[in-house]
């Protein structure tokens, strides 16, 4: 039997500086507090509707696939997060046993739990609280999720930590990375954030390409440059563009041409690539290196080797296999430099 201490913990949970995911049968609730003199307040809620299916492998696939698209929602390498049940998975009771018992709970509920709870002791993880003293009695609130409702959140939880894990190993190198000058990752994105702010001052611009998911993050990022810091940015996947310039010169082409088309040597080129050996993404920073470029920063993942970390003035690696994790990495430590608060 495991004794995780939740009711303590929770007592302690601070929701104005962290997050809370509210697990429902079929839904993820993830909810950011906010206090004022008189009342707290709902900032943030989000909603994930998770499929009810008898596989549990479909199962974990929904969870996976909810909890990956709130991860932009909140840092799971800084926010502390807290798993809350609703009261159709959860069970409190309180309880008031003989004194005696005082001395010994953890075993005297081994032995009383079935009386108290609809649930055999092996299928069910529970904790307690002392409620202080009834005449000759102990009382105590009872506390149980059944095992398989906490292994979904565990699975949500250990999902979240593998992200989290990736994202603080996340490796910083400037130049080449043969001979790489390493540094530390806060330090590498003030730096960024530093060099976009004066690229526009200067009056040039941030320019953001990547392919697939990393092409997401690219509008996702240029768009919260734009309205959250007041950076000028734009990402190269306009649709027509793409679908032209491939035609006509080949998809290796499609951000080496728009490049060659709009940017100036003072602007400031974010290369995306989970791989890093994509050729267009290749081709584009060749493009603006050979246009007078130089401020260049890459993010990449899966082989430490790949071509891409090699190419940028700043090289942001993410060491995993996974390309799910990688993007939500480099997604997370760009959006960290432009948060919107509300």
């Amino acid at each position: 039997m495991i004794y995780p201490h939740w009711l303590q913990a929770l007592a302690r949970a601070d929701f104005l500086k962290s997050v809370g995911l509210y697990v429902t049968r079929d839904r993820l609730f993830l909810v950011r507090m906010r206090k004022d003199f008189f009342r707290l307040s709902v900032v943030e809620e989000e909603v994930r509707e998770v499929i009810l299916g008898e596989s549990e492998t479909l199962r974990r696939q929904a969870l996976s696939q909810a909890l990956r698209s709130l991860l932009p929602h909140f840092d799971p390498a800084k926010d502390p997060l807290y798993i809350c049940f609703s009261l159709d998975q959860a069970i409190g009771v309180q309880l008031y046993l003989p004194q005696v018992a005082e001395e010994n709970l953890q075993q005297v509920l081994e032995y009383e739990i079935e009386r108290y709870l609809p649930f055999r002791r092996g299928e069910v993880y529970y904790d307690f609280l002392l409620m202080g003293r009834r005449g000759d009695k102990v009382g105590l609130f009872l506390f149980a999720v059944p095992k398989m409702i906490l292994d979904e959140a565990s699975y949500l939880f250990g999902y979240a930590d593998k992200i989290a894990n990736v994202i603080k190993a996340t490796q910083v190198s400037r130049s080449d990375y043969s001979d790489p000058i390493r540094c530390h990752i806060q330090s590498a994105l003030d730096d960024m954030l530093s060099t976009f702010r004066e690229a526009h001052e200067r009056g040039h611009k941030v320019i953001l390409v990547g392919n697939g998911g990393s092409s997401a993050i690219c509008s996702h990022v240029a768009i919260d440059l734009c309205k959250n810091a007041g950076i000028r940015a734009i990402s190269l996947n306009d649709f027509p563009s793409l679908t032209c310039l491939s035609n006509d010169y080949g998809y290796d082409q499609v951000f080496a041409k728009q490049i060659e088309y709009h940017a100036k040597p003072d602007d400031v080129l974010v290369c995306i690539s989970t791989g890093g050996k994509s050729p267009n993404i290749l081709n584009a920073i060749k493009a603006f290196n050979d246009s007078g470029g130089s401020l260049t920063y890459t993010f990449t993942g899966m082989k430490a080797d790949n071509t891409l970390r090699t190419l940028g003035k700043t090289n942001f690696y993410t060491p995993s296999n996974d390309y799910g994790i990688v993007e939500i990495a480099h997604l997370t430590l760009l959006h960290s430099l432009c948060p919107c608060e509300v």
